[in-house]
């Protein structure tokens, strides 16, 4: 939390998971469709070291901010959907 990551949109998990907390945080702008855009972005940001720190400096904000910190609201709409799938399950 604070360092800038930047990914492309794979079949991995990992790589959908990286690119859908970028997206929650609204950095679309750093995932990339494929190594070839990956490595066009990688050098334009390595070239812009005042951007990249700017991002630095305010992304450990944001993510606090964001949704995907937001434990409670997380955890009671989990719940929710076990139930639904519990409910579900036994009206079969």
């Amino acid at each position: 939390m604070g360092v800038p990551v930047l990914t492309v949109l794979g079949d991995s998990h990992i790589s959908r998971v990286t690119a859908s907390q970028l997206s929650v945080l609204g950095l679309n702008e750093l995932v990339a469709g494929n190594s070839s855009e990956y490595i066009a972005k990688a050098i334009a940001y390595a070239s812009e070291p005042d951007g990249m720190s700017g991002l630095r400096r305010d992304l450990r904000q944001r993510m606090q901010a964001s949704r995907l910190m937001d434990a409670t609201k997380f955890t009671k709409e989990l719940e929710t959907l076990l139930l639904q799938s519990w409910v579900q399950y036994e009206s079969i």
